[in-house]
């Protein structure tokens, strides 16, 4: 097949039409979602078609593709690449020029499936007993994440010691550990009803695993069977919405990630004035899930990724709200090519922690909340650059000596950084 039929053939096939063909597709925005056909799948909106990007997407299983990957992979299908195009091509009518298997019957006798009508069970909310909750709050002292975050070279400055209020924000944003080692987020909401617990995994670097999907605790063996999960489901909810009516006053900003909101809580603090939500993903940032806010009159921010700005636009246009908006600002004013296109706030943040000789200081406050006060990140300053470090703890015990030499190796900080608060004392 020549490349310019190949390519005509891509243009005309419309993911939306191809696999609607096969399963059924209910429109939720400008996206379509049905029930994921690559895995036992019972909940609808896991599996997410965008005719936009022309691509499908499952977020339970992972999935994902366009209309030829789907042909391809589909079990009433499982057409080689070059069958695809064939079918897509007799599908809309398109010639193939010279073609050597216009006469193979493999993909001439596929014919779509009538997808079954979708039936839609509804559900009461799943609420999760407090008890998991407050049990995974109390484990935190074996979880990689938590002991990166606390190793972090927070600064000390008595007019914003982030250092101080570490262990706040986790007890804050009920930050869990897992029995495998895995981060627990808890989305609960403003009457404070724990909705659900997103399990990640962490490495000692602060990056999270790309080898496993997040999973849920409530389908955690020894959690699931105390659960009427036949007559409840899983409803998203931002994490960090729980402080909603703590701070009554405060402007919400949300950012996509766990990991950044928690950053960004604990480096600017005043929550009073502004509270930092995470999403959990693109996929969760819909006029539901931003409802409570927006009934609560409160100005919402949205923060999103260097490289997902366009994604985030779209989104804002589909919740048509004028108390929802797009700030960039902070990004466009600190970005620089060593923080990747991916980055986010939390990554410029880590940035101007960990290597302070890349803070550019302006003669104009940066603006990076809702009230439009300037709220500006310090450089890291150390004021016992100029004395040597002396750990009376250390000198009496080499155990512990030889454990801080570990931990400064593990997570590659300055020693006298991290433990500048023994100093203070």
């Amino acid at each position: 097949m020549d490349r310019i039929t190949e390519d005509k053939i891509k243009q005309a096939a419309n993911v939306v039409d191809v696999i609607g063909d096969f399963i059924t597709l209910r429109k939720r925005g400008v996206e379509y979602q049905g029930l994921c056909p690559f895995h036992d799948d019972k909940t609808v909106g896991n599996f997410s078609v965008n005719p936009t990007k022309g691509m499908y997407k499952c977020f339970a299983c992972g999935a994902g593709g366009d209309a030829i990957k789907f042909l391809m992979e589909y079990r009433e299908t499982k057409l080689s690449y070059g069958d695809a195009l064939r079918y897509l091509a007799k599908k809309y009518s398109i010639p193939i020029p010279n073609d050597d298997h216009k006469d193979d019957e493999r993909w001439k006798n596929i014919r779509p499936s009538t997808p079954k009508p979708l039936v839609e069970v509804h559900k009461d909310m799943l609420v999760m007993p407090r008890q998991v909750v407050s049990d995974t709050m109390k484990s935190r002292q074996l979880n990689t994440f938590i002991d990166w975050f606390r190793h972090l070279p927070w600064s000390s400055y008595h007019t914003n010691n982030q250092r101080e209020r570490v262990e706040q924000t986790l007890w804050m944003y009920c930050v869990g550990s897992w029995l495998d080692g895995r981060v627990v987020f808890w989305q609960i909401d403003e009457h404070g009803r724990p909705h659900g617990g997103k399990l990640m995994r962490y490495g000692q670097n602060g990056k999270r695993s790309r080898q496993e999907n997040p999973g849920w605790m409530h389908n955690q063996e020894g959690v699931r069977e105390s659960l009427d999960l036949d007559h409840q489901e899983y409803r998203a909810t931002l994490f960090g919405l729980h402080l909603l009516n703590k701070y009554p006053q405060a402007a919400v900003n949300i950012v996509e990630s766990e990991k950044t909101a928690l950053i960004c809580a604990n480096a600017y603090g005043k929550p009073e004035e502004n509270l930092w939500m995470a999403c959990g993903g693109l996929k969760f940032l819909k006029i539901e899930t931003l409802q409570p806010l927006i009934d609560a009159k409160r100005t919402v921010w949205l923060w999103p990724d260097k490289d997902g700005v366009d994604d985030w636009k779209e989104k804002v246009k589909e919740i048509l709200n004028d108390r929802v908006r797009i700030t960039t600002k902070f990004i466009d004013e600190n970005w620089t090519e060593d923080d990747g296109e991916k980055a986010d706030v939390a990554d410029i943040i880590l940035r101007h922690m960990t290597r302070p000789e890349t803070y550019i200081k302006r003669e104009q406050p940066k603006t990076i909340h809702a009230s439009h006060e300037p709220l500006e990140m310090e450089p890291y300053d150390d004021p016992y650059k100029d004395e040597p470090f002396l750990d009376p703890e250390e000198l009496a015990d080499p155990r512990i000596r030889e454990w801080r030499e570990i931990l400064r190796n593990k997570y590659n900080f300055n020693k006298r950084r991290n433990n500048d608060w023994r100093t203070e004392k």
